[in-house]
């Protein structure tokens, strides 16, 4: 049975999107053309019975499309077209669904192709609006691409054509637009690559415009749902990867309508704040509780891990408790941001901690406060929520907002796990029970803060785990964020935290701050070592060939042990994850003592440093 169907596309030059999916043991075959080229050419032989989703992108070069479908006897088909508003009224394009179905022995078999042609927008007032709605695309195609666009001889030629038509029109006291030469140079496009370097050109020459910009202060837009930023990011890149963020100037993350929500809020509050000194400098503090007092408050509620309670406990006093507070205060006061170890500030201790902070107002540098994280009721289920501070009227502190986490936690289920939680394994039989998971309500959102010199970002332990994990909100954070800020509760060698650390810092130009608890260090059985926490940053210097850490690192064998007439020690690496660039340096006993250790974040975005 053949059938074919024509119809219009958004426009010719417009891009194009394709779904194909299979789910029978017939031949299948698919035709899409338009009147100059093939587009698709897929068939499905009988001989295997599934086949996964097949898609792909490419421009229309015509304004009417014909679609041919070919398959066995009995195949029944249905051809719809949907336009797609946007809020004002107006087409954004159209979806074109076609869907086959027939009974063969008793099975019922279906195939069904989308493809989604996009209208492009044509008119833009501001060359600001326009580079945004470029980046926009270009972060949603972004990780289809794996074309090294930097080193693309027609990006060479846009780029140089476009700043030599930008100095025309400085010279003559008119504003170059892009987005008419983009226009000009779609007619000239035939094929999808050859539009994403067309975009890829764009953005890489209003970056270059902006080489000269005088200072680091940010200018935020938010164009739909994009949050895009112009200014230059705190470190400067230049060792580039495929994985690394191309722009030093421009970067841009799509939020959703919370998201955005949250960080205007935030934004009214801060954004006329800077978090570097004037030397370019930030300096920043990781609270680790103490070496007597154990992480982590009373419990309450049970973390239900498939049924299975594990408690969240708090050994010390809530007195205790205050001190460590008050410490950790009165210890940062040199630095701007203070932040604290996971499960460690509870609801009923964020007065306490807001108390002590406006105690010490004037005598202290703080600006941004992450107050741990505690479990938080979220109707019948929890949240593992992270509370941030900040410093608003009359120069009194107060909540500025919450993060949630989005990646839970997870552990094996074994003999030792059940011993350790008091877990009943007649109860709960260990061969019922493989894997252990945090039972949080995950609403997915991401925090952002937007300073008037920088960008923060906010994750909680396993959010920061692992970047090769698509799930992970990093993917999100990495180009838009100068600092991220990782608050964790980590009971075993945490390496793996410091190489995704290092990731940030090579790839994506972005310092990390990381703080665990100095009690997990008790155990006798864990590692020789663990990081207690590690300021980790690009510093770049010609004589390493990798970035440079500062870790804080508590060595123990039994109890703890500090080595060296001085109190520091420099430990090898922990692990392939770690580069020899990297430096260990253990705790001090008096950084034990103060609940905190301060760690310097050098700005090496100077012109001489280029």
């Amino acid at each position: 049975m053949n059938k074919t169907y024509k119809f219009k596309t958004a426009g010719c030059r417009n891009p194009l999107s394709w779904n194909v999916t299979t789910r029978c043991s017939s031949n299948v075959h698919v035709l899409l053309t338009d009147n100059q080229r093939l587009i698709i050419d897929f068939s499905k032989n009988g001989d295997y019975k599934y086949m996964p989703v097949i898609s792909g992108e490419d421009i229309s070069t015509s304004t009417e499309l014909s679609f041919e479908i070919s398959s066995e006897d009995g195949f029944e088909f249905s051809f719809n077209s949907y336009c797609n508003l946007m809020n004002d009224g107006t087409s954004m394009g159209y979806t074109h669904i076609c869907n086959g179905c027939r009974t063969s022995e008793g099975k019922v078999e279906t195939v069904q192709i989308e493809i989604n042609s996009i209208a492009e927008r044509l008119e833009w007032e501001t060359n600001e609006e326009f580079i945004a709605y470029i980046y926009c695309r270009y972060l949603l195609n972004k990780n289809n691409v794996i074309t090294n666009y930097l080193s693309d001889n027609n990006v060479k030629q846009f780029v140089e054509q476009i700043q030599s038509l930008i100095d025309l029109a400085n010279s003559k006291n008119t504003k170059f637009r892009f987005d008419e030469w983009y226009i000009s140079q779609l007619a000239n496009v035939k094929s999808a690559t050859e539009r994403d370097a067309l975009l890829f050109s764009i953005l890489k020459a209003y970056d270059d415009m902006l080489n000269d910009l005088p200072n680091n202060d940010l200018e935020y837009v938010q164009y739909n749902n994009l949050l895009f930023v112009i200014g230059r990011k705190q470190w400067y890149e230049d060792r580039m990867t495929l994985g690394s963020c191309p722009f030093q100037n421009i970067r841009g993350i799509i939020l959703n309508n919370e998201e955005l929500s949250n960080f205007s809020t935030t934004h009214s509050i801060i954004g006329n704040k800077r978090l570097f000194d004037e030397t370019g400098n930030l300096i920043a503090a990781a609270g680790h509780a103490s070496s007597s007092a154990c992480l982590g408050m009373d419990a309450t509620r049970s973390l239900n891990f498939r049924n299975i309670g594990i408690h969240v406990y708090e050994g010390a006093s809530s007195e205790t408790v205050d001190e460590i507070l008050n410490k950790s205060v009165v210890n940062s006061r040199e630095a701007k941001i203070l932040i604290l170890p996971e499960l460690f500030v509870n609801h009923e201790k964020i007065a306490s901690l807001i108390n002590i902070l406006d105690a010490n107002t004037n005598s202290s540098n703080l600006e941004l406060v992450v107050a741990g994280s505690y479990y938080k009721e979220h109707g019948t289920q929890f949240t593992n929520t992270a509370t941030f501070l900040s410093k608003g009227a009359g120069n009194k502190w107060g909540i500025l907002g919450e993060y949630n986490k989005v990646f839970p936690f997870s552990m094996g289920y074994s003999g030792n796990v059940a011993n350790e939680y008091n877990i009943s394994t007649k109860a709960y039989p260990i061969a019922d029970y493989d894997l252990l998971l945090e039972d949080l309500y995950l609403d997915g959102n991401i925090s952002i803060l937007g300073y008037q010199d920088c960008v923060v970002g906010i994750a909680i332990c396993r959010d920061a785990m692992d970047l090769l994990d698509a799930r992970n909100p990093l993917h999100r954070y990495c180009d838009f964020v100068d600092v991220m800020l990782v608050i964790s509760d980590n009971s075993g060698q945490s390496n793996m935290f410091s190489g995704v650390g290092e990731c940030l810092a090579r790839w994506h130009n972005c310092a990390m701050l990381y703080t665990n608890a100095v009690n997990e260090a008790s155990d006798e059985t864990s590692e020789k070592f663990l990081e207690i926490s590690f300021g980790l940053y690009p510093y770049k210097n010609r004589k390493s060939s990798s970035s440079t850490s500062l870790s804080g690192v508590l060595s123990y064998k039994g109890k703890m042990v500090l080595q060296g007439t001085d109190g520091y020690s420099i430990i090898p690496s922990l692990g392939i994850l770690n580069s020899s660039g990297i430096k260990y340096v253990q705790l001090s006993e008096q950084e034990l003592e103060n609940c905190v250790k301060l760690y310097t974040f050098e700005n090496f975005n100077c012109q001489n440093n280029k």
